[in-house]
């Protein structure tokens, strides 16, 4: 049986929007966590920059348990309704020891240092259940296994590289970066990507889980372009997705979530 991690999320949490605080060992060395009122949308995301640094800017709160647990939306339950509509600028950065070549720190060890940062500010309480939840399968959709002409194998796996704190030689002049992504309307380019990594931005996109079962392995160049339609998509890389249930395992948030992340 295989198992997902469900979050069930407490109910009570509140902000403290000061400046920053130092916190204990084996977490930040130091980290600020303030309320975004600023209704903007146009820099948010998360960034791990050089030095052991992480930055969660205008980010509501599920997207960063989702980001800290490794998680999907249909993976968390409970937490208070406003888990989609208060956003947060999180600012911290990990311990000298933490920090590796090319000064950065593996994106497991900075996520353990949030799922802490949560729990001493947010008050954050979670448990383990599993559930039985609906998924998509993403598997190779040829019975040859051959690939579309859109998905090849890269030069770099970039996961591998994030997993060991390890950032990738610079790219060539004009040439596009051997990590990253791009989506845009009709467009989606991903560069040095494993399939397990597709599957949980799939997730995003679907609003259901996808599975990685294709066994590929290592890091894959993705060059798509397409009208609006998710099963065209997956029809360009020579994937395809098939719909089944399976028991999901997570973590259920217990109900003293607090607002004052002081």
């Amino acid at each position: 049986m295989r198992k997902w991690l469900l979050l069930a999320v407490a109910a009570t949490f509140s902000a403290n929007v000061g400046a920053q605080v130092r916190t204990s060992a084996a977490a930040f060395e130091v980290a600020s966590v303030k309320v975004n009122a600023s209704g903007d949308g146009s820099r948010r995301g998360i960034g791990m920059p050089p030095g052991g640094r992480l930055m969660l800017t205008d980010v509501p709160l599920r997207t960063v348990l989702r980001f800290a647990f490794d998680v999907q939306d249909v993976q968390i339950a409970g937490g208070p309704s406003w888990l989609n509509t208060e956003f947060f600028d999180i600012e911290a950065k990990a311990p000298s020891d933490q920090i590796g070549a090319g000064g950065q720190v593996p994106p497991a060890a900075l996520k353990a240092m949030l799922r802490g940062l949560l729990a001493d500010r947010f008050k954050l309480s979670t448990r383990r259940e599993t559930r039985q939840l609906p998924i998509y399968a993403l598997v190779v959709a040829r019975n040859d296994r051959r690939l579309g002409p859109r998905l090849q194998p890269a030069a770099v796996d970039c996961d591998a590289l994030d997993r060991n704190g390890e950032s990738p030689a610079p790219a060539k002049p004009g040439a596009p970066p051997p990590c990253g992504g791009l989506l845009q309307f009709g467009h989606l380019m991903l560069r040095g990507w494993s399939m397990t990594r597709l599957a949980t931005n799939l997730s995003t996109w679907a609003e259901q889980l996808v599975v990685d079962r294709t066994n590929l392995h290592g890091g894959y160049d993705l060059n798509l372009e397409w009208a609006p339609d998710e099963d065209q998509v997956a029809k360009c890389a020579g994937l395809s997705r098939d719909g089944t249930a399976v028991p999901v395992e997570g973590e259920k948030c217990a109900h003293h979530f607090r607002r004052d992340c002081g």
